[in-house]
Parts: structure tokens; C-alpha cells; sequence
């Protein structure tokens, strides 16, 4: 991350440092474009981006623009920048760099907000190394007790059910925790989770269909051996 921590400023200062070689007044107002341009860009845009990628499933993408942003010189907004990139590794299933992005976060320097994003993560990570799931039930659970509006919260803990056989209970939670019609990677994990929750059942036949509608939107799930054509 301290690459970028060097380069960040260096792509303001630069452009603005050449622009001010240029002769007369235009120079002085050419760098004043460049700071401000780069500034705006930095602040407001690229999270923009990074945020899209993400729910678009570009986790790559989001993974480069969340590290940017992460070079912030701001405590608060590097902080929340790294919840970002340990989300985005994850979601990527690059599982020891999220462990080791989201253990650079101190629980106690987050807002509530950030702090129910970092359990939920914790708990996800749990889970995609197999894990203790009742450790991942219990820090999904503070997390949706900080958060109870966040669908992506549910979908952690009704995972967390289902690896401990509380599938019913799963099924109930994941049909009520629909995402947005912006999240094709959300919805697409969501639909498997429910795959994987009626195969337990023994339906087969609805798994199968829960299978097909993640893979419509979301062709880079990743599909479960038991979930794939001959499982």
C-alpha cells in the first residue's frame, strides 16, 4: 500500500509541476486546473468508480481504485478504504490477502457503520475457509444488530446457518434478503446460497433453478461441485 501512498500525490503534483513551465499567466492557471481537477478526481469520483465496480462484480477493478483511494493521508478515509479492499479481496476469493487487509482494522477506531462491515467480512471469511460457522453466526449477528438494513449482512448469517444445518432457517432469510437490481454479484451469491439450501433439502430440481438464475446474472460465480451439471 505505500506505493501508493508515494504515487497518489506525485499524479496531482506532477501535471501540476509541468503545467507551471508553461509561460505566462496560463501556467499559474493550467496547474490550479490540474490540483483541482486532480482533488476532485481523488475525492469524489473515484470511490464513484470503485464502488461500481464492485457491485458490477469488476472485483479487480475495485480491488486497484479501493487501494488508491486507501493512500489517503486521512485516517478516517484510508480506514474505510481498506474495509473496501479486504470486501473487494474477498468477494474475489483471495482469502489471505483480505485476512490480512482486514487485520490492519481496529474494530475500535470504526464507526458503527464500518464496524458492522468489518464483522460481516470477518464472518464471510470464516465461512469461505470453513471454519468455526458458530463463530461466523455470532459475528454476523453483532454485525446485523449494528446493521439491520443490510441485506449483505443477512446473507452472511443465513451462510452461517446453513453450514450449521439450520437450513429452514437459512431458506427464511435469504428470500427476504433480495439485493438491488445493481448488485448482479450480490444476487448472484444470494442464489447460490439458496441452491446449496434446497440440494440439502433434496430438491434437486429447484437447486438446479436457483443455480441457473445466479449464473444469468452473474456468469463468475462460483458454483459449488455438488451444483455443477453431473455434481
Amino acid at each position: 500500500m505505500w506505493l501508493y501512498r508515494v504515487l497518489a500525490p506525485l499524479t496531482i503534483a506532477v501535471p501540476a509541476a509541468l503545467a507551471l513551465a508553461v509561460q505566462g499567466v496560463r501556467g499559474p492557471l493550467l496547474a490550479t486546473i490540474c490540483v483541482v481537477g486532480g482533488v476532485l478526481l481523488y475525492w469524489l469520483t473515484l470511490p464513484r468508480w470503485a464502488h461500481a465496480a464492485f457491485r458490477q462484480g469488476n472485483l479487480g477493478s475495485a480491488i486497484r481504485r479501493y487501494r488508491w483511494i486507501a493512500a489517503s493521508y486521512v485516517p478516517a478515509r484510508r480506514r474505510a478504504a481498506l474495509l473496501s479492499v479486504g470486501a473487494a479481496q474477498l468477494a474475489a476469493g483471495r482469502l489471505d490477502a483480505a485476512d490480512a487487509t482486514l487485520r490492519q482494522l481496529d474494530e475500535t477506531l470504526l464507526p458503527p457503520s464500518e464496524v458492522a462491515a468489518l464483522l460481516n467480512n470477518r464472518a464471510a471469511l470464516l465461512l469461505a475457509r470453513d471454519g468455526d460457522a458458530s463463530e461466523a453466526l455470532v459475528l454476523a449477528e453483532r454485525a446485523g444488530e449494528l446493521r439491520p438494513d443490510v441485506a449483505e449482512i443477512a446473507h452472511t448469517r443465513a451462510a452461517a446457518l446453513l453450514a450449521l444445518g439450520r437450513t429452514d432457517e437459512a431458506i427464511v432469510i435469504l428470500e427476504g434478503a433480495r439485493g438491488a437490481v445493481d448488485k448482479p454479484r450480490f444476487e448472484a451469491e444470494r442464489c447460490i446460497e439458496l441452491a446449496r439450501a434446497w440440494l440439502a433439502k433434496g430438491q434437486r430440481e429447484y437447486a438446479m433453478e436457483y443455480r441457473n438464475r445466479a449464473l444469468a446474472q452473474w456468469p463468475a460465480v462460483p458454483v459449488p461441485a455438488e451444483l455443477r451439471d453431473g455434481g
